[in-house]
């Protein structure tokens, strides 16, 4: 617990970006994940709609 405040300062605010570059990793995880969904659904309804 010898840790100055100064270092307990900087450490709290790479905790903060570190969770905002995780939180804006994962964003951008989540829209490739629905972009993925969303080709797989329309490459689905466009073989439906031959099949019709």
């Amino acid at each position: 617990m010898l840790t100055t405040h100064a270092s307990g300062s900087v450490q709290k605010r790479n905790g903060r970006v570190g969770m905002a570059e995780s939180y804006h990793l994962g964003r951008q995880k989540l829209t490739e994940h629905v972009k993925c969904q969303m080709l797989s659904i329309f490459q689905h309804a466009a073989e439906y709609n031959e099949r019709i």
